[in-house]
Protein backbone atom coordinates (compact mmCIF):
# COMPACT_ATOMS: atom_id res chain seq x y z
CA UNK A 1 0.00 0.00 0.00
CA UNK A 2 2.89 2.01 1.16
CA UNK A 3 4.95 1.74 -2.37
CA UNK A 4 1.28 2.64 -4.10
CA UNK A 5 0.94 5.89 -2.56
CA UNK A 6 4.74 6.40 -3.41
CA UNK A 7 4.02 5.90 -6.42
CA UNK A 8 1.03 7.89 -7.53
CA UNK A 9 3.10 10.89 -5.50
CA UNK A 10 6.07 10.59 -7.77
CA UNK A 11 3.82 10.88 -10.78
CA UNK A 12 2.03 14.20 -9.55
CA UNK A 13 5.45 15.61 -8.87
CA UNK A 14 6.18 15.20 -12.81
CA UNK A 15 3.47 16.76 -13.90
CA UNK A 16 3.54 19.46 -11.45
CA UNK A 17 7.15 20.08 -13.18
CA UNK A 18 6.51 19.62 -16.41
CA UNK A 19 3.20 21.83 -16.40
CA UNK A 20 5.42 24.56 -14.73
CA UNK A 21 7.80 24.62 -17.82
CA UNK A 22 10.34 22.42 -16.64
CA UNK A 23 12.83 21.38 -19.53
CA UNK A 24 15.53 18.81 -19.08
CA UNK A 25 19.12 21.11 -19.24
CA UNK A 26 20.73 20.52 -21.98
CA UNK A 27 24.67 20.15 -21.97
CA UNK A 28 26.62 22.99 -22.94
CA UNK A 29 28.70 22.54 -26.24
CA UNK A 30 31.83 21.88 -24.06
CA UNK A 31 30.66 19.11 -22.42
CA UNK A 32 30.10 17.16 -25.85
CA UNK A 33 33.99 18.40 -26.78
CA UNK A 34 35.30 16.78 -23.96
CA UNK A 35 33.98 13.38 -24.61
CA UNK A 36 35.57 14.33 -27.91
CA UNK A 37 32.19 13.82 -29.83
CA UNK A 38 30.60 16.62 -32.18
CA UNK A 39 27.50 15.90 -34.08
CA UNK A 40 28.53 18.79 -36.25
CA UNK A 41 31.97 17.32 -37.11
CA UNK A 42 30.69 13.48 -37.58
CA UNK A 43 28.30 15.26 -40.11
CA UNK A 44 30.96 17.25 -42.18
CA UNK A 45 33.20 14.15 -42.05
CA UNK A 46 30.20 12.30 -43.54
CA UNK A 47 30.03 14.73 -46.33
CA UNK A 48 33.76 14.70 -47.08
CA UNK A 49 34.09 11.36 -47.34
CA UNK A 50 31.45 11.42 -50.46
CA UNK A 51 33.40 13.62 -52.27
CA UNK A 52 32.71 17.20 -54.06
CA UNK A 53 28.93 17.60 -54.56
CA UNK A 54 28.17 16.52 -57.92
CA UNK A 55 26.48 18.66 -60.93
CA UNK A 56 22.83 18.20 -61.19
CA UNK A 57 23.04 16.56 -64.87
CA UNK A 58 25.58 15.60 -66.99
CA UNK A 59 25.64 13.78 -70.48
CA UNK A 60 28.86 12.53 -72.63
CA UNK A 61 28.68 12.52 -75.46
CA UNK A 62 29.82 8.71 -76.35
CA UNK A 63 28.94 7.08 -80.40
CA UNK A 64 26.14 4.74 -81.12
CA UNK A 65 27.21 1.85 -82.13
CA UNK A 66 25.06 -1.23 -82.48
CA UNK A 67 25.54 -5.05 -82.54
CA UNK A 68 23.17 -6.02 -85.32
CA UNK A 69 23.43 -7.22 -87.98
CA UNK A 70 27.25 -9.10 -87.72
CA UNK A 71 27.02 -9.43 -83.80
CA UNK A 72 23.26 -10.04 -82.47
CA UNK A 73 24.78 -11.73 -79.31
CA UNK A 74 27.69 -9.63 -79.33
CA UNK A 75 26.58 -6.48 -76.58
CA UNK A 76 29.88 -6.59 -74.52
CA UNK A 77 31.97 -6.15 -77.33
CA UNK A 78 29.99 -3.13 -78.86
CA UNK A 79 29.39 -1.37 -75.46
CA UNK A 80 33.56 -1.93 -75.38
CA UNK A 81 33.85 -0.36 -78.69
CA UNK A 82 31.39 2.74 -77.89
CA UNK A 83 33.70 3.29 -75.07
CA UNK A 84 36.95 3.30 -76.78
CA UNK A 85 35.42 5.20 -79.56
CA UNK A 86 34.66 8.11 -76.98
CA UNK A 87 37.96 8.24 -75.78
CA UNK A 88 39.23 8.79 -79.47
CA UNK A 89 40.07 5.73 -80.61
CA UNK A 90 39.16 3.97 -84.21
CA UNK A 91 38.02 0.47 -82.77
CA UNK A 92 35.81 -2.12 -84.63
CA UNK A 93 33.23 -3.97 -82.83
CA UNK A 94 34.40 -7.52 -84.67
CA UNK A 95 37.88 -6.42 -83.73
CA UNK A 96 37.30 -5.75 -80.09
CA UNK A 97 35.23 -9.17 -80.36
CA UNK A 98 37.08 -11.50 -81.46
CA UNK A 99 41.37 -10.22 -81.26
CA UNK A 100 40.93 -8.40 -77.82
CA UNK A 101 38.16 -9.81 -75.44
CA UNK A 102 39.29 -13.67 -74.44
CA UNK A 103 36.54 -16.02 -75.97
CA UNK A 104 35.92 -19.82 -75.57
CA UNK A 105 33.68 -22.09 -77.74
CA UNK A 106 31.79 -25.16 -76.24
CA UNK A 107 32.62 -28.71 -76.46
CA UNK A 108 30.45 -31.26 -76.48
CA UNK A 109 30.29 -34.33 -75.29
CA UNK A 110 27.71 -37.63 -74.80
CA UNK A 111 27.17 -36.43 -71.48
CA UNK A 112 27.74 -32.59 -71.01
CA UNK A 113 28.61 -29.51 -72.66
CA UNK A 114 31.58 -27.56 -71.44
CA UNK A 115 32.62 -23.97 -71.41
CA UNK A 116 33.86 -21.40 -70.17
CA UNK A 117 33.06 -19.43 -66.77
CA UNK A 118 31.80 -15.87 -68.31
CA UNK A 119 34.11 -13.83 -66.04
CA UNK A 120 37.09 -15.30 -67.60
CA UNK A 121 35.90 -15.59 -71.53
CA UNK A 122 32.66 -14.98 -73.30
CA UNK A 123 31.19 -18.45 -74.07
CA UNK A 124 30.95 -19.37 -77.58
CA UNK A 125 30.87 -17.23 -80.60
CA UNK A 126 29.26 -13.54 -80.71
CA UNK A 127 27.98 -14.35 -84.36
CA UNK A 128 26.41 -17.34 -84.20
CA UNK A 129 25.91 -19.70 -81.20
CA UNK A 130 27.07 -17.38 -77.83
CA UNK A 131 26.22 -15.82 -74.66
CA UNK A 132 28.31 -13.32 -72.74
CA UNK A 133 31.28 -12.68 -70.51
CA UNK A 134 31.54 -10.12 -67.42
CA UNK A 135 33.34 -7.17 -65.78
CA UNK A 136 36.42 -9.11 -65.28
CA UNK A 137 36.66 -10.51 -69.52
CA UNK A 138 35.69 -6.93 -70.83
CA UNK A 139 38.35 -5.23 -68.38
CA UNK A 140 41.09 -7.99 -69.87
CA UNK A 141 40.11 -7.09 -73.43
CA UNK A 142 40.48 -3.87 -72.79
CA UNK A 143 43.46 -3.57 -71.51
CA UNK A 144 45.15 -5.78 -74.53
CA UNK A 145 43.49 -3.09 -76.82
CA UNK A 146 45.67 -0.05 -74.81
CA UNK A 147 48.40 -1.87 -74.42
CA UNK A 148 48.59 -2.51 -78.21
CA UNK A 149 47.61 1.07 -78.74
CA UNK A 150 50.64 2.23 -76.39
CA UNK A 151 48.05 4.23 -74.05
CA UNK A 152 47.93 5.43 -70.47
CA UNK A 153 44.59 4.35 -70.25
CA UNK A 154 43.63 1.67 -68.02
CA UNK A 155 40.81 -0.69 -67.52
CA UNK A 156 38.84 -0.52 -64.12
CA UNK A 157 36.61 -2.78 -62.49
CA UNK A 158 34.69 -0.85 -60.72
CA UNK A 159 31.94 -3.82 -59.68
CA UNK A 160 30.26 -3.37 -56.86
CA UNK A 161 29.79 0.71 -57.61
CA UNK A 162 26.67 2.50 -56.45
CA UNK A 163 24.79 4.79 -58.60
CA UNK A 164 26.85 8.02 -56.57
CA UNK A 165 29.93 6.06 -58.08
CA UNK A 166 28.50 5.62 -61.46
CA UNK A 167 27.46 9.03 -61.34
CA UNK A 168 30.63 10.77 -59.75
CA UNK A 169 32.67 8.50 -62.59
CA UNK A 170 30.08 10.47 -65.42
CA UNK A 171 30.48 13.51 -63.96
CA UNK A 172 34.57 13.23 -64.37
CA UNK A 173 34.21 12.58 -68.27
CA UNK A 174 34.10 8.76 -67.77
CA UNK A 175 31.37 6.56 -69.20
CA UNK A 176 30.96 3.49 -67.52
CA UNK A 177 29.90 0.09 -68.76
CA UNK A 178 27.35 -1.69 -67.12
CA UNK A 179 25.63 -4.96 -67.40
CA UNK A 180 21.78 -4.90 -66.73
CA UNK A 181 18.83 -6.51 -68.61
CA UNK A 182 17.52 -6.18 -72.55
CA UNK A 183 14.80 -3.47 -72.04
CA UNK A 184 15.47 -3.72 -68.51
CA UNK A 185 12.92 -6.17 -67.81
CA UNK A 186 13.18 -8.30 -64.67
CA UNK A 187 16.26 -11.26 -64.39
CA UNK A 188 15.38 -14.28 -65.98
CA UNK A 189 17.70 -17.03 -66.09
CA UNK A 190 18.11 -19.60 -69.22
CA UNK A 191 16.88 -23.14 -69.19
CA UNK A 192 20.21 -23.64 -70.90
CA UNK A 193 23.33 -24.80 -68.62
CA UNK A 194 26.91 -26.15 -68.64
CA UNK A 195 29.97 -27.45 -67.22
CA UNK A 196 32.94 -24.72 -66.69
CA UNK A 197 36.24 -26.13 -68.11
CA UNK A 198 37.71 -25.07 -64.55
CA UNK A 199 35.97 -27.10 -62.53
CA UNK A 200 33.15 -28.97 -63.91
CA UNK A 201 30.84 -27.13 -61.95
CA UNK A 202 27.41 -26.31 -63.19
CA UNK A 203 26.51 -22.90 -64.61
CA UNK A 204 23.18 -21.94 -65.22
CA UNK A 205 23.35 -18.23 -67.62
CA UNK A 206 21.27 -15.41 -67.45
CA UNK A 207 18.87 -15.71 -70.39
CA UNK A 208 18.21 -11.78 -70.91
CA UNK A 209 21.53 -10.08 -69.65
CA UNK A 210 22.51 -6.86 -71.32
CA UNK A 211 25.83 -4.99 -72.01
CA UNK A 212 25.70 -1.20 -72.35
CA UNK A 213 27.06 2.29 -71.58
CA UNK A 214 26.04 4.85 -69.61
CA UNK A 215 27.16 8.42 -70.18
CA UNK A 216 24.67 10.68 -68.16
CA UNK A 217 22.37 10.85 -65.39
CA UNK A 218 20.04 14.06 -64.20
CA UNK A 219 17.70 13.97 -61.29
CA UNK A 220 14.98 11.27 -62.54
CA UNK A 221 16.65 9.74 -65.66
CA UNK A 222 20.17 7.81 -66.64
CA UNK A 223 21.02 8.21 -70.07
CA UNK A 224 22.03 5.09 -71.71
CA UNK A 225 24.20 4.13 -75.24
CA UNK A 226 22.30 0.89 -75.69
CA UNK A 227 23.71 -1.57 -78.13
CA UNK A 228 20.44 -2.70 -79.22
CA UNK A 229 18.21 0.19 -79.07
CA UNK A 230 20.81 3.20 -79.42
CA UNK A 231 20.33 6.37 -77.22
CA UNK A 232 18.01 5.63 -74.42
CA UNK A 233 16.93 7.35 -71.29
CA UNK A 234 16.01 5.26 -68.14
CA UNK A 235 14.33 6.38 -64.90
CA UNK A 236 16.87 5.91 -62.03
CA UNK A 237 14.94 3.55 -59.64
CA UNK A 238 14.42 1.35 -62.57
CA UNK A 239 18.12 1.33 -63.73
CA UNK A 240 19.35 1.17 -59.99
CA UNK A 241 17.57 -1.92 -59.54
CA UNK A 242 18.03 -4.30 -62.75
CA UNK A 243 22.43 -3.11 -61.96
CA UNK A 244 21.68 -4.70 -59.00
CA UNK A 245 20.10 -7.72 -59.80
CA UNK A 246 23.15 -8.33 -61.95
CA UNK A 247 24.99 -7.72 -59.43
CA UNK A 248 26.66 -3.88 -59.72
CA UNK A 249 28.84 -5.14 -62.53
CA UNK A 250 30.89 -2.16 -64.32
CA UNK A 251 33.96 -0.98 -65.99
CA UNK A 252 34.98 2.26 -66.57
CA UNK A 253 38.61 3.05 -68.22
CA UNK A 254 41.10 5.56 -66.70
CA UNK A 255 44.74 7.03 -65.76
CA UNK A 256 46.13 4.05 -64.18
CA UNK A 257 45.53 5.02 -60.20
CA UNK A 258 48.24 3.84 -57.93
CA UNK A 259 45.35 2.89 -55.76
CA UNK A 260 42.01 2.06 -57.56
CA UNK A 261 40.51 1.14 -54.27
CA UNK A 262 41.09 4.79 -53.38
CA UNK A 263 39.33 6.29 -56.63
CA UNK A 264 36.10 3.78 -56.48
CA UNK A 265 35.94 2.81 -52.66
CA UNK A 266 33.93 -0.74 -52.11
CA UNK A 267 34.97 -2.84 -54.73
CA UNK A 268 37.01 -1.18 -57.59
CA UNK A 269 40.01 -3.34 -58.98
CA UNK A 270 42.97 -2.74 -61.36
CA UNK A 271 42.42 -5.43 -64.38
Amino acid sequence: MRAGIKSILLILACAVLFGAGFRPRSLPAAAYAATGYSFAGALRAWKESLGPPLPEAVLLDVPVVYQWPEMPNGCEATALTMLLQYYGFAADKLSVAYDYIPRSDFTYTWFSTYGPDPASAYAGDPALFGFYCLAPAVAEGANRYLAEQDSTLRAVDISGADGYVLRRSIAQGRPVVVWATIGFEPLVYSDYSWRLYSDSSVYHPYKNLHCLVVCGYDADYFYIRDPLYGALQIECGTFLLRYAEMERRAVVLSEAPPDASALYPGGARLS
